[in-house]
């Protein structure tokens, strides 16, 4: 055993520096195209902290951790490249599209990559000027990573800054305590702070490995190694037990499939209205007790046009006044100043009952607005700027409608597309207004192509953030299927109950 490890040692010191860290990004974002070897972000971690003390110069040490972690961060926005071809965007050059996709995906892998330059130097320095004690190094260790790594998400908002943006620390894309969450260990420890204590859980056993294996202490090293990634796939979470899970609430999630294009022609409006009109329609016959539609569905102002949004409504409640069902509908909206905003809107067709409505806070950049480089590149390459004011993209800002205050615990808090990727989103959303009984999730991946990549990361956000708070989330989606995602940290995939060409319904209860 000792001799593997000192043959295995000097190779491994035999390889140029640039690809010592190259291989440790490798390691550490590995597992988000592959989910099956999450493991691999355990000795990736571990190296990392190995390379960064065995660097001579601080300018290696930060130029190192920069490129682990922008590689590993690249692994993790692999699902960018779904989004060709750019058929969205009216792209019909070829070579034009995939170098726009190359420089949002390398320009957000560089992006996230400043949080590892950072922490590979702080452990650089203090190794090198302050000598602490092993034990102390492994505390430091364990603390350093999580701000690392957040760090990373506020350097990613200013360089993808633009109008509607605002400096924040959300982007939570390459964090390693989602790979912890694809086990089942992970999601049971997941109640404790979400992804960032599992961060903190995963920095912390990987900092004592790394403290073992110096110590030469193989042995226990790879038996600690091996208990770990093999106890997580022994142990199961049942349904029931699990506090925080609500009884005999029946929800529609109406799932379609358009592409964003379609908004740029009168036919392809016309369709997509068709079909969201004829899911809605079927649903309120099988009366649920909610139905939720894919984000910016559009439907009560596009089945019901009028000058306003009330008359829209008072349109819809002369047809369906019977109807119990809450709807939770979401469309572009212009403000009477000329802003644009994303806005949520919850009615049903019962005269007297409540209407709600909430704006989107945290947009997509490049998609809802269009960050100031991505500008520049845009003019440099030869867009034509009435790409900006495409109805698929831009011109969207936060609006000011909050979800805060005193608000019925049956009206379900709205926890737009993007926002999934806060670690504490639904953390945030409960804190500001009454707790809901559950979190509604409309979602459109219009711009994707069947997006694996994104799905498996995006169901990992989700399953993390129902387990640390204990309430169940419900998604429906354009261009991917609706999931109820419970508190005990498990995925139900529901039950298609009709379907028709573009739509389909799936219901959940719970």
């Amino acid at each position: 055993m000792k001799f593997f490890f000192l043959t295995a040692e000097k190779f491994w010191i035999s390889f140029p520096k640039i690809l010592q860290w190259a291989f440790v990004g490798v390691l550490l974002g590995f597992g988000f195209i592959f989910p099956i070897f999450w493991w691999t972000v355990i000795p990736g971690i571990i190296l990392f902290f190995h390379t960064s003390q065995g660097t001579s110069r601080i300018r290696n040490a930060w130029l190192g951790g920069w490129i682990a972690w922008s590689t590993k961060s690249l692994f993790a926005l692999g699902f960018l490249f779904d989004t060709l071809p750019l058929e969205w965007l009216g792209v019909n050059n070829w070579w034009l599209e995939h170098v726009v996709v190359l420089f949002g995906w390398l320009w957000g892998g560089v992006s996230l990559g400043v949080g590892g330059a950072l922490l590979a130097a702080v452990l650089f320095y203090i190794r090198k000027y302050y000598t602490p004690k092993p034990l102390w190094l492994v505390l430091i260790c364990t603390i350093g990573w999580l701000p690392a790594e957040w760090l990373s998400s506020v350097m990613y908002s200013l360089m993808t800054s633009g109008p509607g943006s605002f400096i924040q620390g959300y982007f939570s894309f390459g964090y390693v305590g989602y790979l912890f969450g694809l086990t089942q260990l992970g999601l049971i420890l997941a109640s404790f702070w979400g992804v960032y204590g599992l961060t903190l859980l995963l920095a912390s056993l990987c900092s004592l490995l790394w403290y073992i294996g110096s110590r030469k202490q193989y042995l226990l090293l790879v038996l600690f190694v091996t208990a770990f990634v093999s106890f997580p796939f022994l142990s199961k979470l049942t349904r029931s037990g699990i506090s925080g899970s609500v009884q005999g609430i029946t929800i529609d999630a109406i799932n379609t499939t358009y592409q964003p294009f379609f908004l740029d022609s009168k036919d392809g409006q016309q369709f997509k209205f068709t079909i969201v009109n004829r899911a809605v329609e079927s649903s309120l016959k099988l009366n649920p007790d909610y139905l939720l539609l894919p984000e910016d569905s559009r439907f009560l102002n596009s089945v019901y046009p009028a000058i306003s949004f009330n008359q829209s409504l008072a349109k819809f409640k002369f047809l369906h006044g019977t109807s119990k069902t809450m709807i939770i509908d979401s469309s572009r909206t212009v403000l009477p100043n000329g802003n644009v905003v994303a806005r949520a809107e919850l009615f049903s067709g019962q005269y007297g009952a409540p209407t709600y409505t909430y704006d989107k806070q945290y947009l997509v950049p490049g998609g809802e607005f269009i960050p100031y480089v991505f500008r520049i590149l845009m003019k440099i390459t030869g867009f034509s700027q009435s790409i900006v004011n495409q109805t698929a993209i831009g011109n969207y800002e936060p609006g000011p409608l909050l979800q805060q205050g005193n608000i019925d615990p049956d009206v379900p808090g709205v926890l737009f597309c993007f926002e999934s990727i806060r670690p504490d989103g639904v953390r945030s959303l409960m804190k500001k207004r009454t707790p809901p009984k559950f979190i509604v999730h409309p979602i459109s991946h219009a711009w994707f192509h069947q997006s694996k990549i994104l799905w498996q990361q995006q169901d990992v956000m989700l399953s993390i953030q129902a387990r640390w708070q204990g309430v169940s989330i419900v998604s429906a989606g354009n261009m991917m299927q609706g999931k109820l995602y419970l508190p005990s940290g498990q995925i139900d995939n529901g039950e298609v109950i009709e379907n028709g060409e573009g739509w389909n319904i799936t219901r959940f209860e719970f």
